[in-house]
């Protein structure tokens, strides 16, 4: 009874068995921080990249210079731009008046109305990029993923 005692009494490896049981729920903690916190700030210069070319947008109409400012601003972040690897988007879509009822590619030079509402038809770019990511420490249940940014700027 007196070893029992002795044994139950004694803690010179507490703190040993306390951070063999804490230390790998806080390293699946700093981990998971880290890779959120990249994933965080990759989204927001993806974002920026696609609100640039949208500025750009308000001065020139030609999808294939936004094209090229999108591909550079990209390059800039060190985001990845074509191939397997990532796919730039911007296209010019006419849209009668009211949204999705009428959408097509189209120029800036069509003045034409819009036969469903008889009003002229709105000019809108749509600036959208989509790259690959992967934490810089995977771990189950969160690995590669694609991110996606897209913004639509209306000219008239």
């Amino acid at each position: 009874m007196r070893r029992l005692r002795q044994f139950l009494t004694e803690t010179s490896g507490a703190a040993a068995i306390e951070f063999a049981i804490l230390s790998p729920l806080f390293l699946i903690l700093l981990v998971g921080m880290l890779n959120l916190g990249s994933q965080a700030f990759t989204q927001a210069r993806l974002n920026q990249t696609v609100r640039e070319t949208a500025e750009a947008a308000l001065f020139t109409q030609d999808t294939a210079v936004l094209s090229a400012i999108l591909r550079a601003a990209l390059t800039d972040a060190g985001l990845p731009t074509s191939g397997s690897t990532g796919a730039v988007l911007v296209e010019l879509r006419c849209l009668c008046g009211i949204e999705d009822l009428a959408e097509a590619l189209c120029t800036v030079q069509k003045t034409a109305s819009c036969t469903a509402t008889g009003m002229p038809w709105e000019l809108v770019f749509k600036i959208s990029t989509k790259i690959p990511f992967t934490p810089p420490l995977p771990i189950e249940g969160y690995g590669p993923r694609e991110l996606t940014s897209e913004l639509r700027v209306q000219l008239r």
